[in-house]
């Protein structure tokens, strides 16, 4: 590892983590009491699961938000074996970091936000709706037919 960090530096990483992370923790609080108070948290946690647009952005966030927190471990673990310098970890970690920042933030604020469907996607919400409960109701045999009898 190169030389450590100065004060001012130190208070510099610190105050845009801290900030970044109450930046997150503001947003999502906020969100969940507006859609609470405005009785539309189920609404927009159902959009999320029955909306195959909607649907198919927050499994792509949160997959990117899985990728970049495993690329920060293996950023740390090849900077612990000495196979990167100090600049490729900083700048790997900012990437991370940053890149998951705002994972999160779009997460919150586009993810979870309730819009105004149009007649295409409520029949899609309903249609989706319906596939998802034959699902959760099926018969347990009906996923495995029994073996023929002889």
């Amino acid at each position: 590892m190169g030389p450590a960090l100065t004060a001012l530096q130190s208070d510099i990483v610190l105050g845009v983590t801290l900030g970044l992370l109450t930046l997150i923790a503001a947003l999502f609080l906020r969100t969940l009491l507006q859609l609470r108070a405005r009785g539309l948290l189920s609404q927009g946690l159902a959009q999320v699961l029955f909306l195959p647009e909607r649907r198919k952005w927050v499994y792509v966030l949160i997959t990117l938000l899985g990728v970049l927190f495993v690329a920060s471990g293996l950023i740390q673990a090849f900077a612990a074996v000495g196979t990167i310098d100090q600049i490729g970890f900083d700048v790997g970690l900012i990437i991370a970091y940053v890149g998951g920042a705002a994972c999160m933030i779009l997460l919150i604020t586009v993810g979870l936000r309730p819009t105004s469907l149009t007649d295409t996607e409520r029949e899609a919400v309903v249609r989706s709706t319906q596939e998802f409960m034959m699902l959760a109701f099926a018969p347990m045999d009906a996923r495995n037919p029994p073996p023929p009898n002889r």
